[in-house]
């Protein structure tokens, strides 16, 4: 047992070592998602699960002030879907939604828009409200439907955006590399 956990650090040391930040990007995503409870593999995460992500390759040496920026790229915590996350039947709703491709910025124009919070909340306490999410984002007539109502106001989000852990890692590992390639001379 000693002999295995021995191993597993000395791997990881020369992962870091060599500089493979994109395996210690994701064994901190792993480690940190498996301590959460009630968390599944595709949920909608917080800004403050990123931060606790730093906190870890910070811990391991890996230099990961630079992934801040991309908190502005994650739902905030008083944004209608965090709200939605929140609760029971919302985290449901959204779970169901995980596979929706569009599913999860579908939420956040709807929240935009006049009436949008109490709509999604109406839709998230209803049999089959992510049906309708599912079809405004993913149809011709659910897009037409949606460019008849009242936009919403204009908002800071940043394209793209950062919904899902799986997103989140792959948006760390891709600036590790812009920050790793060499300077254009």
């Amino acid at each position: 047992m000693y002999a295995f956990a021995a191993t597993l650090v000395l791997s990881a040391t020369q992962v870091f070592a060599a500089g493979d930040t994109d395996n210690a990007i994701h064994a901190a995503a792993t480690k940190y998602f498996s301590t959460k409870s009630d968390y599944r593999q595709g949920d909608v995460i917080r800004r403050s699960d990123l931060t606790g992500i730093i906190k870890l390759l910070d811990e391991t040496g890996v230099p990961a002030k630079r992934f801040a920026a991309l908190e502005d790229y994650i739902p905030a915590d008083s944004s209608e879907i965090q709200r939605l996350n929140a609760g029971k039947k919302g985290k449901q709703f959204l779970r169901n939604l995980a596979g929706t491709p569009g599913g999860f910025a579908g939420v956040e124009d709807l929240a935009s828009r006049p009436g949008g919070a109490r709509d999604l909340r109406q839709l998230a306490n209803s049999p089959g409200g992510d049906v309708m999410i599912t079809y405004m984002t993913t149809t011709s007539g659910g897009r037409k439907m949606m460019q008849m109502t009242p936009k919403g106001k204009k908002t800071s989000k940043q394209e793209p955006r950062i919904y899902t852990e799986s997103q989140l890692v792959q948006a760390m590992m891709q600036l590790s590399r812009i920050d790793a390639a060499p300077a254009a001379k």
